[in-house]
């Protein structure tokens, strides 16, 4: 696997995948919400398990390329779900962007720091040596 990248997108990816599938898992989503925290629905679950199969997919592929390309595709999905998060979704409520997609604070919280993090790889690989491209 091309370190970091690689790593960064295979945890990444089976995050999502795994959270997405316990969105579907009545028992843990009490109101709505997963483990009690965060805003799920049926969008917002495959939304998380094709981000998951995607970041395994880059992993998989084992090209430095590969995960920086999952890390910008983070650093623009989720930025972007942060930001119209954060301003359509009063914080200590629940609501839906995008028409479908359950959200709340929690949600935008973690959206947030998956956004720092991809920034964070995004920016390593464009001061990498040559020898992680």
């Amino acid at each position: 696997m091309s370190k970091p990248y690689g790593s960064y997108a295979l945890i990444l990816g089976i995050f999502f995948l795994l959270i997405g599938i316990l969105g579907f898992i009545s028992g843990l989503t009490p109101g709505g919400n997963l483990f009690g925290i965060f805003a799920v629905g049926p969008t917002h679950n495959v939304i998380h398990i094709i981000t998951g199969l995607i970041g395994i997919w880059a992993a998989i592929i084992d090209e430095p390329k590969a995960g920086v390309g999952f890390a910008w595709y983070l650093l623009i999905a989720y930025g972007i779900l942060t930001i119209v998060g954060f301003a359509s979704v009063p914080l200590g409520t629940t609501g839906l962007i995008f028409s479908s997609i359950h959200i709340n604070a929690p949600d935008n919280w973690l959206h947030l720091l998956v956004s720092i993090s991809a920034l964070a790889v995004v920016i390593s690989y464009q001061r990498s040596p040559m020898a992680y491209r």
